[in-house]
């Protein structure tokens, strides 16, 4: 069985890609929300990273709607009756975490030391992610969601290379051609 990515490995992508693999894994779990959230609660953080991972121009409002998004999130868990809808729901706060801490780091380049802190805390949110998925869809479905975070993870460290600095990075395509095509 393959092992998920470590907050190592990540914080070695682009700020763009880590919040697209952030997006990525969280989206797997969303089924087990629908009709349970309203789905602009859902769908929200998701919007924010994959705008974040994929569009040239950065959105800077999102540093401040990302944990309104994640707060929006939290309140609604209390409505969810089960463990795995709460993970679930959890794996949505740590996308829209990941969406702040990235904006974070890729507005404030000058201050370097702060923005390897923030990309720090972004890879340990986005590894997470996934964690909260597998334990969210249970045994039956965890090798192949752990098997889909890693390809992420590869195609994403493939395509846009392992960074030691800072490295906002170019728009990522979120095509799922574009995924299918880059995996190996």
């Amino acid at each position: 069985m393959m092992n998920l990515p470590t907050t190592e490995e990540v914080e070695k992508l682009t700020l763009r890609a880590i919040a697209v693999y952030a997006a990525r894994c969280a989206r797997r779990a969303t089924p087990l929300l629908r009709g349970l959230l309203d789905d602009e609660i859902i769908e929200l953080p998701l919007r924010m990273a994959e705008k974040l991972g994929s569009e040239r121009h950065l959105d800077i409002s999102d540093t401040a709607a990302a944990p309104l998004a994640a707060a929006q999130i939290a309140a609604a868990m209390d409505s969810l009756n089960t463990r795995q809808a709460k993970l679930a729901a959890l794996s949505l706060t740590r996308v829209a975490d990941v969406v702040s801490m990235v904006l974070n780091a890729a507005t404030n380049p000058t201050r370097e030391e702060w923005t390897r802190g923030q990309r720090m805390r972004a890879a340990r949110s986005a590894v997470k992610t996934p964690v909260h998925v597998v334990h969210a869809l249970g045994k039956a479905a965890a090798s192949i969601a752990i098997e889909a975070a890693r390809s992420d993870y590869e195609v994403l460290l493939n395509e846009f290379k392992e960074h030691q600095n800072v490295v906002l990075g170019e728009p990522i395509e979120l095509s799922e051609e574009w995924w299918k095509k880059n995996r190996k």
